[in-house]
């Protein structure tokens, strides 16, 4: 018979070793803090331990902008929105729960909604990159063509940031999770004229001329993208992904062969990823 007591023991101690570690997480950083650790050490439970953390502190509006987050990353802006009310009803300084109000409006096209709270906020911060990226975006797709203004001067503060490629890259995902396609393809384009040995905005600009099916674009900005990062095996794999969606096998070969090269220069797990994946494409076009 097997003595089950002492696994039984031992589980306890675990759990309370775990529930004294969250304990002095909690008295260091606070029930925001234990949220956002929360996300790092349990992702697969995070929105229903958020859940609890709001109920047990519901006088604090930063956990319900965290949550408001977690609900648009997973497609709920309309849940989200409610998160967010609340929030500004208890704290109506919080500038990334007034930003995060009118994403999840103009995501639901509330738009002459989201304008005028947008609006609002650019009257108390008339140089915010992201308030001008907002009102320039939704004022184009309300056919408002004075606030055009708003896109150029967004990318010039942007310019002004410490990170600027972070804002960008937060200013296309926006465009992106609106809807908003031309004006994520103006953001990638801006972000690459502004930034030219950057090749971030390069591969992502090519992905959606991939998925508009302008190939011969997407081959050229995977070629620009090379010239500034030659070493970077994935932008290889897609560029041959794509030499072989057009028939091109042959070419293809040539570009799995050179990723080769590249990756046999340095050994990553990184690169033993690419391996295989360059290999499985490989065999597909033999």
């Amino acid at each position: 018979m097997i003595d089950d007591s002492s696994e039984i023991e031992k589980d306890a101690k675990e759990r309370d070793s775990v529930q004294h570690s969250l304990n002095e997480y909690f008295e260091k950083s606070g029930p925001t803090g234990l949220a956002y650790f929360m996300s790092e050490v349990d992702p697969d439970n995070f929105e229903e331990s958020l859940r609890g953390i709001i109920t047990r502190y519901p006088e604090v509006p930063t956990l319900r902008v965290i949550y408001a987050k977690h609900l648009i990353e997973t497609g709920r802006p309309a849940a989200a929105i409610e998160q967010l009310r609340e929030a500004l009803r208890r704290d109506d300084s919080l500038v990334e729960a007034r930003l995060f109000l009118i994403q999840s409006l103009a995501m639901i096209a509330q738009y002459e909604l989201a304008e005028k709270h947008c609006q609002a906020y650019l009257n108390r911060e008339p140089d915010d990159p992201y308030g001008n990226l907002y009102m320039g975006m939704i004022g184009e797709r309300l056919l408002h063509p004075d606030d055009s203004e708003h896109l150029e001067k967004a990318v010039n503060l942007a310019l002004d940031e410490d990170h600027t490629d972070e804002v960008f890259e937060n200013f296309a995902s926006f465009a992106g999770a609106v809807g908003f396609s031309s004006h994520e393809q103006w953001l990638y384009r801006k972000w690459a004229e502004t930034q030219p040995e950057n090749s971030v905005p390069l591969n992502q600009l090519a992905l959606i001329m991939e998925s508009y099916g302008n190939l011969d674009e997407c081959i050229s900005l995977y070629r620009k993208s090379l010239d500034l990062e030659p070493e970077n095996p994935w932008t290889y794999l897609s560029l041959a992904e794509v030499y072989r969606s057009l028939g091109e096998n042959g070419k293809a070969r040539e570009v799995c062969n050179k990723s080769l090269e590249v990756i046999s220069g340095e050994a990553s797990e990184e690169n033993w990823v690419a391996l295989k994946e360059i290999t499985s494409l490989m065999k597909k076009l033999e």
